[in-house]
Order: C-alpha cells, then sequence, then structure tokens
C-alpha cells in the first residue's frame, strides 16, 4: 500500500452554472477508484506516470460555483506538471465548458423544465481516462453488478495499486502495459471469461501507442468512433459512451434496452417505441443536446431515488 500525502491545494471557478454535488452520478458503476459522501469526493488518478489521490468539494454554488481540491502524491509537482495536472482535471471535470446554449433550450422545454430543476447545472464528467472507461465497460458486458465488482476488483487487487490518502483507502487503477505482458491465462483467474483476451489485447494497444486519448479528443466523432471500433471487444454501444461521457459528443444519446424503456415513456407515454423512433424524436426536439439532455433526465431519476 502507498501512502499519498498532501501536496498542494487550489480553488477551481467553473464556468456557470456548475453543479458539484449533481456532477457525481449515482447512475455510474461504483469501483474501488472513488468514494463520495456529504458532497466529499475523493479519487484516484494516474497521470503524468504518477498515482494521485484528489479530494473535491464544493464552495459555492451552482450560480457561483467554487470548487476545492486537495492534490495528495508520493511527490511534489514542478511548476509545468501541476499545470498539466490541473488541466487534465478541467476537462474531466468539465470545469470550463460553455453549456448555456442548453441552459436556454432546457429552461423552455416542456419535459426539461423540472428535470433541470432538480440537476440545474450538472455536467457530463468522467473521471477515468478513457483505457480505464474501456475496461470498465468490458466488465460490465453480458453480466450482472454483483459479477462486474468480482472481475474489477480482481484486477485491481492483483495489477492495480491500494493507497491510502486524506484516511481512505482506494485503489489506483493498473498501467495498460501491466496487463499487455501479463499472460492471458493469468487474466482468466480474475473469472474475466471471454472477456480476457479482449482486456490484453486493448491493453497492449495501448501500451504500443497504437491508440491516444489526447489524439481521440482531437478528432472528428466519426473518425474517433472508427478508432475506438477498431479494438478488440469494442462496438457501437461502447464506443458511443467513450464518445459522450469522456468526449464530451453531447449528441449522442446512448440507449439500451433498460433506458429505451425511460425514453419511451418519457417521449410518448408507453414502452412500446423503438430505439429509431426515440432518436428521431429526441433529435427534432433538442438536436445537438440530446446526448447531455438524456444525461439529465437519467440522472435526475437517480437522484429522485437517492434523495
Amino acid at each position: 500500500m502507498k501512502e499519498l500525502k498532501k501536496i498542494f491545494t487550489t480553488i477551481i471557478k467553473p464556468s456557470s452554472p456548475f453543479n458539484f454535488e449533481a456532477s457525481y452520478k449515482p447512475s455510474h458503476f461504483e469501483t474501488p477508484l472513488e468514494f463520495y459522501e456529504n458532497g466529499n469526493y475523493w479519487f484516484t488518478m494516474r497521470f503524468l506516470n504518477k498515482i494521485f489521490g484528489i479530494k473535491m468539494w464544493s464552495i459555492g454554488s451552482a450560480n457561483k460555483p467554487k470548487v476545492k481540491i486537495e492534490i495528495y502524491s508520493e511527490s511534489k509537482l514542478n511548476k509545468d506538471e501541476k499545470e498539466e495536472l490541473l488541466k487534465e482535471l478541467n476537462w474531466r471535470f468539465c470545469f470550463d465548458e460553455d453549456i448555456s446554449d442548453f441552459v436556454k433550450l432546457a429552461i423552455k422545454d416542456k419535459i426539461l423544465k423540472k428535470t433541470f430543476e432538480n440537476v440545474y447545472g450538472m455536467r457530463e464528467c468522467s473521471l477515468n481516462s478513457i483505457y480505464e472507461l474501456l475496461v470498465i465497460s468490458l466488465v460490465l458486458q453480458n453480466t450482472n453488478v454483483k459479477r462486474t465488482r468480482t472481475m474489477l476488483r480482481n484486477l485491481l487487487e492483483r495489477y492495480g495499486t491500494k493507497v491510502v490518502f486524506d484516511g481512505k483507502e482506494l485503489f489506483a487503477f493498473f498501467k495498460p502495459e501491466i496487463i499487455a505482458r501479463t499472460r492471458e491465462k493469468e487474466l482468466w483467474n480474475c473469472k474475466l471469461g471471454y472477456r480476457a483476451p479482449y482486456i490484453k489485447s486493448i491493453s497492449r494497444s495501448f501500451a504500443n501507442k497504437e491508440i491516444d486519448e489526447f489524439e481521440l479528443r482531437k478528432m472528428k466523432k466519426d473518425d474517433a468512433k472508427k478508432k475506438l471500433m477498431e479494438l478488440k471487444g469494442i462496438g457501437p454501444y461502447s464506443a458511443d459512451i467513450i464518445l459522450s461521457e469522456a468526449l464530451r459528443h453531447h449528441d449522442i444519446l446512448v440507449l439500451d434496452i433498460w433506458s429505451q424503456k425511460i425514453f419511451s415513456k418519457v417521449l410518448f407515454g408507453d414502452e412500446k417505441h423503438s430505439k429509431e423512433q426515440i432518436l428521431k424524436k429526441a433529435e427534432n426536439l433538442w438536436g445537438k443536446w440530446k446526448g447531455l439532455t438524456g444525461r439529465y433526465i437519467m440522472e435526475d431519476l437517480f437522484w429522485r431515488e437517492k434523495h
């Protein structure tokens, strides 16, 4: 276990509106990489070839947002490293994203009006790197939550790093290089089933720099999707999740069997409408914001259940 020490504290002023609490999404699959309690958010982050422990909490409001951030590490950072880390946190948590056009749409929209009141200022944040999201998406495929938790914990216990900071014990994700050089037989011991060769193949692609997150961020949506789908085990659905959550393409409304029923009910009053019918109506109503709109609707449902 690695003990991380606090190396600096900073305050970020996100663009308005920014709702810190609503941006932590209870619909997301919980992992041993993070912990949320009473408005405080602790998580680990592997970046700059280092492991960081990070604590965030709001000291402002949705209309006058301020987020306090404590950074923990084994060693201090120089000025350039600090700037790179804060730049990456800004990307992952959308601190400076302009959603003013979406706000104007939501205020006028009959379906969104109540939802928007409940999760006003929520952003499409993504704690994980794209590599990490791809691994998580694979262990979520074709199974239940209990099995997924078992698979991910097995991977983290064998190949990740346990850290402690600010009184919290969490795991840091493993490097793709570690899995790339691991024998596939060993990965099967993590109860991964058919996912083992896919996770190894994806890890090899990232380790060999065949795919790069920062290049994906610069690509057009269709090019990025094509690149993601070149990875073994990643189909259109998983690629769309990455495009929507990690690459900020807010025009992508991702539907599975369960969310399809929800949006059919929201848009048509029943659960019988097809994916194509739902997407067509969502496009007519919300256009380029239909993906972010969908996230607001889903997270509002989860927050109502939670509270």
